[in-house]
Formats: C-alpha cells, sequence, structure tokens
C-alpha cells in the first residue's frame, strides 16, 4: 500500500502462537501512526520497513509497543523516528535485543502513563536512546517508569546516570 499515515497500525497479535512476519517493507511508505503502534508476537529479527515512520501518537491516545518478540535482535528501522506521544512508551518481552539501536533521532516523548524498557534479558546496552530519556528530569515526567537493572552500569558509564540508588519502579 502506498498510505504515509495510519489512525492505527497493529502488527501481530496477542496470541498464543507467534505470528511468521519476518518482514515489515509493506510499511516502507508509513511516515506517521497517529494513535496507536503496536508490534508484538512476530518473528522479525529488526524493524526494517519502517524506516520512515517519523511521529507516532498525538497526546491523548494510546501507545507505542513492542513486545513479545523473541527473535527481535535489532531496532534496526526505527532510525526516522523523531517523537512518541500518547499514553505510553513500552519495550518488553524482547530477550534477543542487546541495544536500542534504532532510536538515535528520537527527541521527543510524551507520553501520561509509561515509559518502561523491561524484561529484555540480553538487553545491557542503552546505546541508541539519548541520555536524556533515563534523567531524572524526564522521570519526573512520566506517571510510570520502568527500565530493567541490567541497564543501570551502562547508564552509569555513558551518562553519568546513577538509577541504583533511586527510589522508583
Amino acid at each position: 500500500p502506498n498510505y504515509t499515515s495510519l489512525k492505527n497500525l497493529w502488527i501481530g497479535d496477542a496470541g498464543p502462537d507467534y505470528w511468521e512476519i519476518t518482514y515489515l517493507f509493506a510499511f516502507i511508505n508509513l511516515v506517521s501512526v497517529t494513535e496507536r503502534l503496536l508490534i508484538l508476537q512476530i518473528t522479525t529479527t529488526n524493524l526494517q520497513g519502517l524506516n520512515n515512520l517519523q511521529t507516532e501518537g498525538q497526546q491523548g491516545f494510546d501507545q507505542r509497543s513492542i513486545y513479545f518478540m523473541p527473535n527481535l535482535t535489532s531496532l534496526e528501522g526505527l532510525e526516522s523516528s523523531e517523537s512518541v506521544m500518547g499514553g505510553s512508551f513500552r519495550i518488553t518481552f524482547c530477550p534477543s535485543l542487546t541495544n536500542l539501536n534504532g532510536l538515535e533521532n528520537l527527541t521527543t516523548v510524551n507520553v501520561s502513563k509509561y515509559f518502561t524498557i523491561d524484561n529484555n534479558s540480553n538487553l545491557n546496552d542503552m546505546e541508541g536512546l539519548n541520555c536524556y530519556f533515563f534523567t531524572e528530569e524526564f522521570r519526573n515526567t512520566v506517571p510510570n517508569y520502568t527500565i530493567q537493572e541490567s541497564l543501570y552500569p551502562a547508564l552509569l558509564e555513558n551518562c553519568e546516570i546513577n538509577l541504583s540508588n533511586d527510589n522508583f519502579t
């Protein structure tokens, strides 16, 4: 399809089995998703095909979620993403993900519910996501903020932010 904007984009489904979706190039012309972007339970290893996606959501709407993706090793394909607004931002249960490369151009996250990067068992490197998203200033703008503990050493080394002494979950 030649769509450049969609209201909602839901790739995959929450169910007992994973969807055999390995390529997302059908979405190469997509520039914005105005309400909800959900990518879940598919077998792709990266997000190539979403390369032109710049903006997701608008304040008051739902979420951007990437979760339950056992083969996802890279967020490549999201390099054009500049802003995420809405209810939540979540990257969870992606056990093959090792870093956040692909989010380098993300400069604005304005969410009203959750900012969560958690339960990604091999994610030890925060490379790819700006240090600002780990600062106390940013954390205070989000009602529910969760970063997995395996990222704490990288945050201290790369951003000089010590989350191990903070009282938040």
